[in-house]
């Protein structure tokens, strides 16, 4: 089983071509990524790459990134929260998946399209 290793979690995959499992930490920008070509190795080696990882963030004196925690608080207004509800009823989903859905399909649509905006002064 494969855990998550000082807060960052691992998603892993296995690469027929090299015939090698790969363990690549979710979440963040830098690539912390380890390789076992046995399962069983995987989360020693992804282990080792965290922990190489850190030692290099500390040596050249730059903070960590740190993998967002998946909770998120949005204080809406009375009547968009009302309406969120209902659309959420009505998908048949609850309140949070139908936000967590609705912000995915966002995101997505808006990195494909390269549209990201730059706030200037």
């Amino acid at each position: 089983m494969i855990r998550p290793y000082k807060g960052y979690v691992p998603e892993i995959w296995y690469e027929p071509d090299d015939k090698a499992f790969h363990a690549m930490a979710q979440g963040i920008r830098s690539t912390i990524h380890a390789e076992a070509a046995q399962f069983e190795d995987v989360q020693r080696e992804f282990e080792i790459s965290v922990d190489t990882y850190l030692e290099a963030c500390l040596e050249w004196n730059i903070e960590p990134q740190k993998p967002k925690s998946g909770k998120l608080a949005v204080r809406l207004a009375p009547e968009i929260h009302e309406m969120v509800s209902t659309a959420a009823v009505s998908d048949a989903k609850s309140v949070n998946q139908w936000i967590s859905d609705t912000l995915a399909e966002a995101a997505e649509k808006r990195l494909r399209n390269n549209s990201i905006k730059i706030k200037i002064g």
